[in-house]
C-alpha cells in the first residue's frame, strides 16, 4: 500500500504536542489515544490524564503491587516511564513493545525446568505423575502448596492444619488460590488491553503459568545426591550429614562475596531422575533443575547445560563439562 504523509506530530515523553505539520482534523494523538482539546487532557477510558504534568486527575482504583513500589502511586501515568510503557486503560501500566517479549521470557524461565523434567519422564517411559512422585516427598508437596497460595491460605488459617490434610488436598487448595489470584490479574489485563488478548489465549496462559509455578516449586527442592561432598568449617562432609546451623562455604558469583554461611533449612527427598555431570576428572550427580553457574551464561539448570560449558568452582576456576548423562 502506498500513500502520502499529510500530518506529522512531535511529542514530549508524556504526550505534550511540541510540533505539528498538516491540518487534518484528528482527535487521536499520543499513543493513539483520544485527546480532548476543550480541557487539554487525554481520555484513557477510566480516567483523564494531564500531559503537562504526566499525572491522572483522579485516583487509580487498582491497588498496585507491593513488591514494585512505584505501582502503588495512585496518579502516575505509565509508572512515570512513558518511553517504555503505555497506560491505555487508566488502571495500570504495561510495557508497550516489550510486553510480549517479557511475558514470553518469564513463561520460558519458569517452564523450561518443568518441561525438562517432563521430557525426561517421557524418555524414561514413566508417567509425569510418577516422575513428580519420585521427585518429591509428601512434606515437600505440602510445603509447595502452602507456598503457592501463602497469603490466602494463611488468612484462612489453613497453614496450621496443613500437615494434617492429605497431600492432594493441600495441593488442590494451593492451586485454587493461585488460580484465583491469576484470574483477577488477567481480568484486569483483558480490560487494560481492550481485547488484544482473547479469553481463550488467557485461559491457556493461566493453565501454563499455574502448572509451571506449582511444578517448578516442587521440583526445585531437589539438589545433589546424598554422597556429594560439601565444604564446611570443619572440612568436607557428605551432604546427607549437613544439619541446620552448620556453617558451609558459599559464594555469590555476581558479587564475588565468599565465606561461611549458616544452613537455615535442609530438604531430604527421593528422586529417580539424576543428571551425571562430568567436569574434567570429576563426576557430579545432581537433579535436572539444580542450577550451576556457567561462565558466560549465568545460572543454568543441570538439565539445560551443554558439553563445553564451563562451570564456576569455589576456587575461582572455570572447568569444562566433558560429558552429560541422563
Amino acid at each position: 500500500m502506498e500513500g502520502n504523509i499529510t500530518d506529522t506530530y512531535t511529542y514530549d515523553s508524556f504526550g505534550m504536542l511540541i510540533a505539528r505539520t498538516g491540518i487534518t482534523e484528528n482527535d487521536y494523538l499520543f499513543t493513539g489515544e483520544q485527546y480532548d482539546a476543550n480541557v487539554t487532557f487525554y481520555y484513557l477510558r477510566a480516567r483523564y490524564m494531564n500531559p503537562s504534568l504526566g499525572r491522572f486527575l483522579t485516583m487509580d482504583s487498582w491497588g498496585g503491587i507491593i513488591t514494585d513500589p512505584i505501582t502503588l502511586h495512585k496518579y502516575l501515568y505509565a509508572d512515570c516511564d512513558p518511553v517504555n510503557k503505555i497506560d491505555p486503560s487508566g488502571y495500570f501500566s504495561i510495557a508497550g513493545v516489550m510486553m510480549g517479549i517479557t511475558i514470553g521470557a518469564t513463561i520460558a524461565s519458569i517452564a523450561i525446568p518443568v518441561f525438562t523434567g517432563i521430557y525426561l519422564a517421557i524418555v524414561n517411559k514413566v508417567s509425569v505423575l510418577d516422575y513428580l512422585a519420585a521427585l518429591c516427598s509428601k512434606d515437600v508437596w505440602i510445603e509447595a502448596a502452602i507456598g503457592i497460595g501463602m497469603g490466602t491460605i494463611v488468612g484462612l488459617g489453613i497453614k496450621a492444619i496443613a500437615k494434617k490434610l492429605s497431600c492432594n488436598m493441600v495441593l488442590f487448595l494451593g492451586t485454587i488460590m493461585s488460580l484465583w489470584s491469576l484470574y483477577q490479574s488477567i481480568n484486569l489485563s483483558i480490560d487494560m488491553i481492550n481485547g488484544g488478548v482473547s479469553r481463550e489465549q488467557v485461559a491457556r496462559y493461566l493453565a501454563v503459568l499455574t502448572a509451571t509455578v506449582i511444578l517448578t516449586t516442587l521440583i526445585g527442592k531437589i539438589c545433589f545426591t546424598e554422597d556429594t561432598l560439601i565444604k564446611t568449617e570443619d572440612g568436607y562432609k557428605e551432604i546427607k550429614d549437613i544439619e541446620v546451623g552448620d556453617l558451609v562455604y558459599s559464594e555469590d558469583p555476581l558479587t564475588g562475596e565468599k565465606g561461611l554461611k549458616k544452613v537455615t533449612n535442609v530438604f531430604v527427598n527421593e528422586t529417580s531422575v539424576i543428571v551425571r555431570v562430568f567436569v574434567e576428572d570429576e563426576e557430579i550427580e545432581t537433579t535436572p533443575t539444580h542450577p550451576f553457574w556457567v561462565i558466560g551464561k549465568g545460572w543454568v539448570a543441570a538439565g539445560d547445560m551443554e558439553v563445553g560449558d564451563k562451570v564456576y568452582l569455589y576456587s575461582g576456576e572455570g572447568r569444562e563439562i566433558k560429558e552429560l548423562k541422563f
